[in-house]
């Protein structure tokens, strides 16, 4: 009994898959519209959509007129694949080196900005702060330097610290 019901199961399962069908909406010569999987011969027909399917397939083309050789003539042509994919290839490498030289310039800013605020608390914390001249030898900083010194700590502090 349990393999009957199992194998039923597994019927009924492969049925349902293949009972999805494309539906179709036209209005007849009458004025009414009609639904059915295939639409007549010579009227214009638009693809439903089916609960739980994708897109629909495209209607069958009716004979086609003057007017639709005029817009397929107009149209342009589908772009290659190859190409468009290179260019969307590009275009990736682009916004990666992009993203990559933003979050690196970030990096920069981010030590940078830790750096003068830590210069900024030794300044101010009245420490003496000395320097190396061009001679090599070493100078330790007056309240004048030590004043230029903040402004510029603060200069730095306010491009880097945002």
């Amino acid at each position: 009994m349990r393999i009957s019901t199992t194998l039923l199961t597994l019927v009924l399962a492969l049925a349902c898959t293949a009972v999805q069908a494309q539906a179709f909406r036209w209005v007849d010569k009458d004025g009414k519209v009609r639904y059915g999987d295939s639409p007549p011969p010579g009227v214009k027909a638009t693809a439903m959509k089916m609960p739980g399917t994708a897109a629909p397939a495209p209607a069958p083309a009716a004979a086609p007129g003057p007017a639709a050789k005029d817009a397929k003539g107009a149209a342009k042509p589908p772009a290659d694949p190859a190409q468009a994919f290179n260019e969307r290839q590009a275009k990736a490498k682009e916004d990666a080196a992009k993203a990559e030289k933003d979050r690196v310039d970030a990096d920069t800013r981010r030590k940078n900005c830790e750096r003068s605020q830590g210069f900024m608390k030794s300044l101010e914390a009245g420490q003496r702060i000395s320097t190396t001249n061009a001679q090599g030898e070493r100078a330790f900083l007056d309240d004048a330097g030590r004043q230029a010194q903040i402004e510029e700590t603060r200069a730095e502090i306010a491009k880097n610290c945002k």
